[in-house]
C-alpha cells in the first residue's frame, strides 16, 4: 500500500492539499524517523507535510490502533459491519465536503487473511 505515498504527493502538488477516502485495517499513521517512511507511517507524514488535509479525510474498516489519528476521521471495522452502505457513503460525503479527494484501498480492509 504505501505505493499511495508517491501519488498522494504528486497529486498534492498539483492540487493541494487533499481530503483523502481510505478502506484500510490500519491507520498508517505510526511515528517514523523522519528520514524513512513506509506502509504504515505515510498518512501521518502526509499529514505533516500538508500532502493531506485530516479535517476532511476519513478511514474506512480500520481494525487496530496507531497512537495519533492526526484528526482523520475513523470508522472502525466493527462498526462499518453495523452500518448500511449509504451511511458509510453520507460520512465520506459528509467528510470530504466536496474537496479534491483521493482514493485509496488497501486489500487488508476486505479480507483479514491479507492483514
Amino acid at each position: 500500500h504505501f505505493v499511495t505515498w508517491p501519488l498522494l504527493k504528486a497529486h498534492a502538488a498539483i492540487h493541494g492539499p487533499l481530503a483523502m477516502v481510505q478502506f484500510d485495517a490500519h491507520q498508517d499513521t505510526w511515528p517514523d524517523d523522519g528520514k524513512r517512511i513506509d506502509h504504515g507511517s505515510f498518512v501521518g507524514r502526509a499529514v505533516k507535510e500538508g500532502i493531506i488535509d485530516p479535517d476532511r479525510s476519513i478511514q474506512i474498516g480500520i481494525r487496530t490502533h496507531a497512537p495519533d489519528t492526526f484528526g482523520i476521521k475513523i470508522l472502525y471495522g466493527h462498526e462499518v459491519e453495523e452500518m448500511r452502505a449509504s451511511d458509510i457513503a453520507y460520512a465520506i460525503v459528509d467528510r470530504t465536503g466536496g474537496r479534491k479527494t483521493y482514493l485509496t484501498f488497501d486489500i487488508d480492509c476486505l479480507d483479514p487473511a491479507f492483514a
